[in-house]
């Protein structure tokens, strides 16, 4: 059994005392349990249990990053979106020609994979038919979170947008009140009469006060 991979691999340190652990061990060194294609199995199984606590860590990520959309969202919480959504893009490429060359081991005959341990490929398969179906729920759960980011960003928008037409529209009549009463008037200039300049700071001080209490009646405020 020969293995290719790159940088070290820590399945391989602990496959040997599992191998000795094996029913009938180092005392039946030709029976089913000191084969290479049973240690192919022993090899598949620790890489594919692997994958486990790999999904569940990022499946607590996901948790964690769905409550603290919904409390704040900021920019860094979409770069670790798109970075989970890759790991699950790449976990998913891995694990699915994995998944097929299971199910040829254990389904199809092989001169070196006897039959009595295709079983133990078959168990590895479900395994993998697992891991693929978490993945892919992992990947609809990343995609509510990314909807609830971006609704939660659009609706923040769209409050402080809704707060500055307010105060914009508060402006507006203050705005006019002040440059009518800048006009030149051919008698009567506001700020010369007594009469006129109190118009001008009533409209000035009613016109907006009104349309606050008007808002915060309407429930805009």
């Amino acid at each position: 059994l020969v293995t290719v991979h790159q940088g070290s691999l820590g399945v391989l340190a602990i496959v040997p005392g599992l191998f000795a652990k094996e029913p009938g061990g180092p005392k039946r060194p030709a029976t089913l349990h000191r084969q290479a294609d049973f240690l192919l199995y022993i090899l598949a199984d620790q890489l594919v249990d692997g994958y486990f606590p790999l999904l569940d860590s990022m499946d607590d990520q996901m948790d964690q990053l769905e409550d603290e959309i919904l409390e704040e969202p900021t920019q860094a919480m979409l770069h670790r979106l798109f970075t989970l959504k890759q790991q699950l893009v790449l976990l998913r490429k891995v694990a699915g020609p994995l998944r097929e060359a299971m199910n040829a081991l254990a389904d199809h005959p092989y001169p070196e994979v006897r039959r009595s341990t295709s079983l133990y490929f078959r168990n590895v398969y479900d395994h993998l038919t697992r891991v693929y179906e978490i993945i892919e729920a992992s990947r609809d759960l990343l995609g509510n979170a990314l909807d609830a980011y971006l609704s939660t960003v659009s609706n923040r928008l769209n409050e402080v947008m809704k707060r500055l037409t307010l105060v914009t529209t508060i402006f507006m009549p203050i705005s006019f009140v002040v440059g009518f009463g800048g006009m030149n008037f051919t008698r009567f200039v506001p700020f010369e009469e007594t009469w006129a300049f109190a118009i001008v700071v009533t409209a000035l001080l009613v016109m907006p006060t009104g349309m606050i209490l008007w808002f915060r009646r309407s429930n805009w405020l």
